[in-house]
């Protein structure tokens, strides 16, 4: 068996010769009256977008959202014409009460999205500033992509999003739900090219991992095919059957305990590194990690170190091209963060060698 920490999520062929059960976003605390599941989050924050412009005119196309994100949440808004502008984060993902009001004002925002990051309670002070702006107005989407699993509630917003590749070895999934009313369009196909490819590849890696077959520049090339017809879809495809079936078929309590387990033994071996600095917090109950994040004093070097030690730790996110002027905070997120992967795949032994590989780097950097 090839072992390696991080990178794309392989999938057991059988898992698709298992029944689709029946599985709602309720499940996850998830309600609202009508709920459409969809290809990724970037159609669900399109089909979102849509329906406020459907639902009322919008009088100035301008957009707020946080100072550290990516571009599929950026683009969504410049596509339909709006101007973007960003609220402000502390470099420990959190916000300022105080100054992310100051600057919802400012803006002139029509509509705001709001992430609570890796899967931490991040922006639980602002819930009276949500309640008496949305009665001036302002519309409000969460985006739940990154506390998919986190039992906290949902923050009193009308829309929420999210995506769910992130977790698991789902070929697409996302999904838009509306606290009010029914959407007026929902997609009606799904991408059976993206799924042929993003299926092909992940059992690929699975075959390469647990039974020493095929090559691995294989299956990447076939991931990083599927993530450029990813990057390419103009229209809004509805999740994929597969993306079904395996959601359908993922132990969640399973998931939540390992990937808190993996964090917290992480988190507890890293807080005397002097070559990185965790900056998500201890667990609190209900909160379920997507990932360890760091900042690191030498990024790219540390990065190359541990993907030779076979532990791949990516970069969320990239500062985008379309993002707009951010606070200094999120500079050095951009900058300096980097992903330790925590999730179900893993167990203590391998957080041990992601602890032991770091204490090496930093011994022989000093």
């Amino acid at each position: 068996m090839q072992k390696e920490i991080g990178s794309n999520f392989d999938l057991n062929p059988k898992i698709l010769m298992q029944k689709t059960t029946a599985w709602d976003l309720e499940k996850i605390g998830i309600t609202g009256e009508d709920k459409v599941m969809l290809s990724t989050g970037r159609s669900a924050e399109g089909l979102i977008i849509d329906e406020i412009e459907y639902r009322k005119s919008v009088a100035k196309k301008v957009a707020l959202v946080p100072a550290f994100t990516c571009q599929t949440v950026i683009e969504p808004f410049v596509k339909r014409g709006y101007y973007v502008k960003t609220y402000s984060i502390d470099n420990h993902l959190g916000i300022d009460s105080q100054v992310f009001e100051k600057e919802l004002y400012e803006s002139e925002a029509q509509v705001t999205l709001i992430h609570q990051y890796f899967g931490f309670h991040t922006a639980s002070n602002i819930w009276q500033i949500i309640r008496k702006a949305t009665k001036r107005g302002i519309v409000f989407i969460e985006d739940r992509t990154q506390c998919l699993y986190s039992s906290f509630p949902i923050l009193p917003v009308e829309y929420v999003i999210g995506s769910m590749r992130k977790w698991a070895a789902l070929p697409d999934g996302g999904f838009a739900v509306c606290k009010h009313g029914k959407f007026h369009k929902k997609p009606e196909i799904y991408d059976t090219e993206l799924e042929k490819n993003k299926v092909e590849a992940a059992e690929e890696k699975y075959k390469y991992l647990h039974e020493n077959q095929g090559e691995k520049q294989k299956f990447l090339e076939k991931f990083h095919l599927a993530e450029q017809m990813l990057e390419m879809q103009e229209k809004c495809f509805k999740i994929s059957p597969s993306s079904l079936k395996v959601q359908s078929n993922i132990n969640i309590e399973q998931l939540k305990k390992k990937r808190c387990d993996n964090y917290e033994y992480l988190y507890s071996g890293l807080k005397k590194s002097q070559c990185i600095k965790v900056v998500t917090p201890p667990l609190q109950k209900g909160e379920v990690p997507l990932y360890c994040i760091c900042i690191a004093k030498d990024r790219e070097t540390l990065q190359k170190y541990l993907r030779q030690n076979r532990i791949y730790t990516p970069v969320i996110w990239p500062k985008s091209e379309m993002c707009p002027p951010v606070c200094k905070d999120a500079r050095m997120l951009y900058e300096k963060s980097l992903c330790i992967p925590i999730d179900q795949r893993y167990d203590i032994d391998d957080m041990d060698k992601v602890i032991s590989c770091i204490k090496e780097f930093e011994s022989r950097c000093q």
